[in-house]
């Protein structure tokens, strides 16, 4: 069966665990942090257009204009979400403001440069030949990301606050498959700059 499923991913955070371990002060976010010569956002925003989501919208926040700046070239829209130090549940919001007639939606966060298309593309597939609300990969029992939410979870996402995010829907709503894969990429996120030195 094939459905229409939308990319949104979240980029907005102020990276406060990630400049924590930079010089003082310092101001970048870790979207804009280099792995295989690219910022990490810009690998996650290439996966997703390979996995042909659309319409897919990459939500900015901290340091908003140098983000959108990295992505230069890709067929991405960037939506700015000006309540981003509110938390996760904002950034979700102002992403659905570029979402129309989708029937899923693949949640995706912009430090886990390891994604792949075919990885967001056997999600998809997954979730569209089962009868469920959610979708949730998990790697030897490690629960991972990106998500993927049926209809009826896109539609509580408004009830969201502050920091909660997609898994607070996943959690208290409906029938949520727990879809196990081999590929460790879904576990694999970037919050501290050591984290570059393990994804070689």
């Amino acid at each position: 069966m094939k459905i229409k499923c939308g990319g949104l991913i979240l980029a907005a955070g102020t990276s406060s665990r990630w400049r924590a371990h930079m010089a003082p002060h310092a101001q970048d976010s870790k979207m804009l942090a280099l792995y295989q010569g690219e910022p990490i956002l810009r690998h996650v925003v290439r996966a997703a257009l390979g996995a042909q989501l659309a319409p897919l919208c990459v939500v900015t926040g901290f340091e908003a204009q140098k983000v959108e700046a990295a992505l230069a070239g890709l067929n991405v829209h960037c939506i700015f979400n000006p309540a981003y130090q509110q938390g996760m549940a904002s950034s979700l919001q102002a992403g659905m403001a570029g979402m129309a007639d989708i029937d899923a939606l693949c949640v995706l966060l912009g430090d886990m440069p390891l994604i792949s298309s075919a990885l967001i593309t056997e999600l998809c597939d997954a979730f569209a030949h089962q009868s469920c609300d959610g979708l949730v990969p998990f790697y030897q029992g490690q629960r991972g990301n990106p998500v993927i939410l049926g209809r009826a979870i896109i539609d509580r996402i408004s009830s969201l606050r502050g920091d909660q995010g997609a898994r607070a829907l996943l959690k208290s709503h409906g029938h949520i498959i727990e879809y196990s894969v081999h590929d460790a990429a879904v576990i694999r996120d970037v919050d501290e700059p050591s984290a570059l030195n393990d994804l070689q």
